[in-house]
């Protein structure tokens, strides 16, 4: 429970008995509902904030974040390990791979595309810019 964690990192006996007020709170809240309404209530949350977009300026800059707020995903390089490139169709009939068909998905290139490798921590290349 996030309340719990929150309260074990506090120091103060003031807000642990807020962050216990809170816990009481929410058990007095949401102990009384149906399956059904619990569902109900994370469907109407999940459209409130389904849309919404933070913009972090980190990203901005570097170009992993546009100016609406949304993720951009750069197409091509590396996959992760295990992983198949996108566009890789497969036909299977009880359990039995009977046809795989590559579509090459605009804009990147079959050539694009580097196989997955294992991972390694000797690896000095990072293919991600987050956090940098």
């Amino acid at each position: 429970n996030h309340l719990e964690a929150s309260k074990a990192l506090v120091k103060s006996p003031i807000v642990a008995n807020m962050i216990d007020v809170t816990i009481s709170l929410c058990h007095t809240a949401y102990d009384r509902l149906t399956p059904a309404e619990f569902a109900l209530l994370r469907q109407t949350l999940a459209a409130v904030f389904q849309d919404r977009r933070v913009k972090v300026s980190i990203f901005l800059q570097d170009g992993l974040q546009s100016a609406d707020g949304a993720i951009c995903v750069p197409v091509g390089g590396p996959l992760a390990y295990g992983a198949e490139r996108p566009g890789v169709v497969k036909y299977i009939d009880k359990g039995v791979v009977h046809r795989t068909v590559v579509l090459d998905p605009a804009p990147v290139k079959s050539d694009e595309w580097l196989p997955p490798t294992a991972p390694s921590r000797l690896s000095a290349v990072r293919w991600s810019k987050l956090g940098l």
